[in-house]
């Protein structure tokens, strides 16, 4: 089932009709509309949040770390609290350019992706941290 703010229902539960299809009215308008006013709500969030997204207009939002190091900490971060995140790293990305793979989709209720952005802020900075201590070893 589509997400309440997609559904004339405007519930998680069955029923309700998709937004936008003929004959069926909602506050949201067009669904197409209320998926991107979604996408939009987040990366505002993870902007205020302190989260470095990537600059995608997709629902994959690239979080850009850096080094390998600080995005493999992070992803295990982040699988610790119960979220599938995968590190981006060389030699698929270029060197300094690690990141980690977001992917949204409308089967995430607004709650899991207010979870994610708030352990992201965490891992996030953890990862710089950690990052920032071993360029300092070095």
């Amino acid at each position: 089932s589509a997400p309440p703010f997609m559904k004339t229902n405007d519930s998680a539960d069955n029923g309700g009709t998709l937004c936008g299809v003929p004959g069926a009215t909602c506050a949201s308008g067009d669904w197409r509309k209320a998926y991107a006013n979604y996408l939009v709500k987040y990366a505002e969030d993870y902007a205020a949040a302190g989260v470095p997204l990537g600059g995608s207009a997709t629902p994959i939002q690239p979080v850009m770390l850096g080094s390998a190091a600080a995005a493999l900490t992070a992803q295990r971060s982040l699988e610790q609290a119960g979220f599938w995140v995968v590190a981006i790293r060389p030699p698929t990305v270029p060197p300094g350019t690690a990141r980690l793979r977001i992917t949204l989709s409308a089967a995430h209720a607004e709650s899991e992706v207010d979870a994610l952005v708030q352990h992201l802020a965490c891992a996030c900075a953890s990862a710089a941290s950690s990052a920032t201590a071993a360029s300092g070893a070095a």
